[in-house]
């Protein structure tokens, strides 16, 4: 058995807690899909992690599919100073209300214990800084 320390744990807790929160963007939706729930602005944000959770983080999220790219943007500095980039892979999402572009940035060789800032971007769409 693993043993972890409190930090460890808190980083859990906070990677679950991030999972369950979905950052909504409240006004006009600007889809331009027939009965699509989704806008160009990101949203249903959610974090987890790949492989190792103190040394990593994947950050997904949701836009219209007219969106073709995303990126997210992160740094130690929370005005996101010389931010380093990590390019989004897309999927379609088809449903019955329409189609949706899922992003996924996955993000690796982290500082254990250190707070990072990030931002998500869809083509010239930025929500607002997480952390």
């Amino acid at each position: 058995m693993t043993k972890i320390d409190n930090a460890g744990i808190m980083f859990i807790l906070v990677m679950i807690i991030s999972l369950i929160i979905m950052v909504s963007v409240d006004g006009a939706n600007n889809s331009s899909d027939q009965g699509s729930l989704s806008s160009l602005t990101p949203d249903h944000i959610t974090l987890t992690w790949v492989n190792n959770p103190i040394y990593t983080q994947a950050i997904t999220w949701r836009t219209n599919s007219t969106i073709e790219a995303g990126v997210v943007q992160y740094s130690k500095s929370h005005d996101l100073t010389s931010p380093k980039s990590v390019n989004a892979n897309k999927t379609t999402l088809i449903t019955d209300l329409g189609n949706d572009s899922l992003f996924y940035s996955p993000i690796t060789g982290l500082d254990p214990g250190t707070t990072y800032y990030y931002r998500v971007r869809s083509r010239n769409n930025l929500l607002l800084p997480g952390r």
